[in-house]
């Protein structure tokens, strides 16, 4: 089988698209990968509904962008139907889905027993 030099790269392009897409990204390179704010990511994450990683002595936060895309196409679904901000952070809890050890009594969305 011959193999055309044209093939190759193509092959290699694929391969580096591929490594590009596994490295975690940083806040304002996830938001140019999605096509949002940077502060979309940041609310999204800060509600715990985006996954990462913090590695490092500066405590940046790293996203995997394929989870990311998921969560992004999920939670826009959801606001498609109908759902609010709030009622998606409670879903997400309810499924065990939430990020980064969000305190949901300081989201108020909790009842508090008294």
């Amino acid at each position: 089988m011959t193999t055309n030099f044209n093939d190759k790269t193509n092959e290699r392009k694929d391969t580096m698209a591929n490594d590009n897409q596994a490295k975690p990204v940083h806040q304002a390179e996830l938001a140019d990968l999605l096509k949002v704010r940077p502060s979309t990511v940041k609310y999204y994450t800060n509600l715990g509904l985006l996954p990462y990683e913090v590695l490092g002595k500066g405590k940046n936060r790293l996203y995997d962008v394929e989870a990311c895309k998921t969560a992004f196409k999920d939670i826009n679904r959801l606001k498609k139907k109908g759902y609010k901000m709030t009622d998606i952070v409670k879903l997400y809890a309810e499924q065990g889905k939430l990020a980064g050890g969000v305190d949901l009594q300081l989201l108020n969305l909790t009842k508090i027993r008294g």
